[in-house]
């Protein structure tokens, strides 16, 4: 049990660096004179990476709790 919660653990980490890799490739697509008529900058590029990794992190968590939920029920 311990082995399988240390590998969700890392999936989850690992899917979440991935969706903040994706935001800031996504954001460095535009050139500086783009991202500042947007009223972004690096900070803020950064921010939104931390952001969206937190948020896939808590969805994959949710997701995970959900399952063993689940499965807990059907096995009572």
């Amino acid at each position: 049990m311990l082995l399988f919660n240390l590998f969700h653990l890392i999936e989850r980490k690992i899917v979440a660096r991935a969706a903040a890799a994706r935001v800031v490739r996504e954001l460095n697509t535009y050139n500086d004179r783009e991202l500042a008529d947007l009223g972004i900058d690096y900070l803020d590029i950064k921010r939104i990476a931390a952001e969206t990794a937190a948020e896939t992190e808590q969805t994959m968590l949710a997701d995970m709790k959900r399952r063993r939920d689940l499965i807990l029920t059907l096995a009572s």
